[in-house]
């Protein structure tokens, strides 16, 4: 299992819409999370990583404090992103 660390810095509810098909889409819930990327030189990069979030209560409490929550991986256009597992509960790391 990988686990991801950062800071929370939002949680949000993506805007609902519908697709020229009448598909439903958004209206989720996500929490950014601000997160150290280290790069090849040393230097750390700061960036967001939004993470779609099922529990959004766990993480409200939280804003501001630094969390560690389990993640899968994906690739698309040559570039890594997160998922946060289904159900996940951040663990409060206390600063």
């Amino acid at each position: 299992m990988l686990e991801l660390t950062g800071r929370v810095q939002n949680i949000l509810v993506t805007p609902k819409g519908t697709t020229k098909d009448g598909d439903e889409f958004g209206g989720y819930h996500q929490v950014q999370l601000l997160v150290e990327d280290t790069l090849r030189n040393g230097e750390v990069r700061m960036k967001f990583e939004n993470l779609r979030a099922d529990r959004h209560e766990d993480f409200q409490a939280l804003k501001g404090r630094l969390v560690r929550v389990p993640v899968g991986v994906y690739v698309r256009n040559n570039s890594a992103g997160f998922f946060m597992q289904r159900e996940a509960i951040p663990e409060d790391l206390g600063e």
